[in-house]
């Protein structure tokens, strides 16, 4: 649970700051002014005001209702999706496969190992429709929709990315689109000679990025409401607004954390994006492992469980819980963990889970929070 709520507020910071570099692209004095360096990023009054504005807006929506926050993200989501199918249409129409040459930079699973150990991060926010289930219309709840959106949701994530990445090796030679900061969008520039593609991807990439930020802060707030329900989180974050039934005093708690991204910088949260990613493969583990054990305890009752997918993707299951960590936690991994620096910040970040567990009364429960009609 733990690991759930600190990889959400993780890639909510790390949003919060990946704004300024998307805006920085469209007016590049964002950044010229700035009061002090954080490893390299800079810092300054217009950064500042942007993230805080970010949360802030946010915030405040969150605050006011599910309903409202889930406007926002059926437009931002729709608004993402037709805009990335223009550039991606471009790039397929304009680009050409030679680009994808050389094919290897590296050797072949080395390559593998090390992207598949991103994969986790990038794939975060597919348990938020769990999480808002106290929430849902009785139309979602009680015709399957909502177990249905979880594989869908994963579909479309995935042929977004391959599309997206299949596009951006087809603008131009990855070997120079590695060396770009925003290859996509600087490629599509040089592809078409002129600026318009590019600045449409920037801000379709910021439309993504506030998107993101929407939907995880949803699951952060809710993981937390639901944790101090249960007694594993102290139970004042279990409070909910009297007219707004909402979770308040946890999202008033991630509020507080996240304001404190944009005066960090970039490159400070990058070693905690690499222990998010570990974590992320705890959060996935753990659920297909629950799983595995409420099919073993029902499989005598009235309502047993089943185990999708049957043994084929039970052993699948298995084997990627195995090769996510051994990848991850062993030195030599070409996609293992910077030694020693982002394995004591996970090792800090699970004792911090530790005391918080510790800290919140057993049994607790509080105010519950309306479904939508």
């Amino acid at each position: 649970g733990w690991f759930g709520i600190l990889v959400n507020l993780i890639v909510c910071a790390y949003e919060v700051v990946s704004i300024v570099r998307m805006l920085e692209f469209l007016i590049p004095s964002v950044t010229a002014v700035y009061w002090y360096r954080v490893l390299g990023s800079p810092v300054g009054l217009a950064t500042i005001a942007i993230g805080i504005v970010l949360v802030l807006g946010i915030t405040a929506m969150h605050y006011r209702g599910v309903r409202l926050s889930s406007a926002f993200q059926n437009i931002t989501s729709t608004t993402l999706m037709i805009l990335v199918a223009i550039g991606v249409i471009v790039a397929f129409t304009m680009g050409t496969f030679q680009n994808f040459k050389p094919y290897f930079g590296k050797p072949v699973w080395a390559g593998i190992i090390a992207v598949s150990t991103m994969l986790p991060f990038s794939l975060a926010g597919w348990e938020t429709i769990a999480k808002g289930s106290e929430e849902a219309t009785r139309e979602m709840t009680g015709t399957g929709k909502s177990g249905r959106t979880v594989p869908i949701a994963w579909i479309i994530g995935w042929f977004a990315y391959v599309a997206t990445l299949l596009a951006t090796g087809m603008v131009l030679p990855w070997t120079a689109s590695a060396k770009l900061d925003i290859p996509f969008a600087s490629g599509l520039n040089q592809l078409t000679g002129s600026i318009y593609p590019g600045l449409l991807l920037i801000v379709t990439a910021t439309i993504g990025v506030i998107g993101v930020y929407n939907a995880l802060f949803y699951a952060v707030t809710r993981q937390l409401y639901g944790m101090a329900q249960a007694g594993m989180m102290p139970s004042w974050l279990a409070r909910v607004h009297p007219t707004h039934k909402t979770p308040v005093n946890s999202i008033l708690l991630a509020t507080l954390i996240l304001l404190i991204a944009p005066f960090l910088g970039r490159k400070f949260l990058i070693p905690l994006v690499d222990a998010a990613s570990f974590a992320y493969v705890v959060v996935w583990g753990s659920t297909f492992l629950s799983v595995m054990a409420l099919a073993r305890r029902t499989a005598r009752s009235k309502n047993p469980i089943a185990r999708p997918g049957g043994p084929l993707l039970q052993v699948l299951g298995y084997v990627s819980i195995l090769f996510f960590a051994i990848a991850m936690l062993y030195p030599k991994s070409p996609g293992a963990l910077i030694w020693p620096l982002e394995h004591e910040i996970l090792a800090g970040l699970i004792v911090l889970g530790l005391i918080l567990y510790w800290l919140g009364p057993r049994g607790s429960t509080a105010g519950r929070m309306s479904p939508e009609p």
